[in-house]
């Protein structure tokens, strides 16, 4: 398996309903119905799960589906903050085309998670 990145989500929410993923243990423990443990911090998706705006998620990049890229920038890791482009490449400047809502996106604003900051035993690449 390949190292994974972090990313964070920006838009208000991010569904996924399978994949593998790097998640810390709180994050873990609120979805653990629908995750299996495959090594410490790391998961196999085997229900739909959702990460709100804000949330900071680990992934193998070249594994990341069109829409799910759309609704994650890549957070930079000297400074744990996110960068300025979408993982797909996209800006996230403040400009808006609206409330529309594809793929696995859900046009429901919710309040962001604590972002999840670097952790000594989390697998997702600094």
């Amino acid at each position: 398996m390949a190292t994974m990145k972090k990313f964070m989500v920006v838009k208000p929410m991010l569904r996924m309903n399978g994949g593998t993923i790097g998640l810390t243990t709180q994050q873990a423990q609120r979805r653990s119905n629908r995750l299996k443990a495959l090594k410490k911090g790391v998961y196999e998706v085997t229900g739909a799960i959702e990460f709100k705006k804000g949330e900071v998620i680990g992934f193998d990049d070249a594994t990341l589906s069109k829409a799910a890229r759309a609704s994650l920038v890549v957070v930079d890791a000297s400074t744990g903050k996110a960068a300025g482009k979408t993982a797909a490449g996209a800006s996230t400047g403040s400009t808006s085309t609206g409330s529309t809502s594809t793929g696995s996106v859900t046009g429901n604003e919710a309040a962001p998670d604590a972002i999840a900051g670097p952790e000594s035993n989390s697998p997702i690449a600094e």
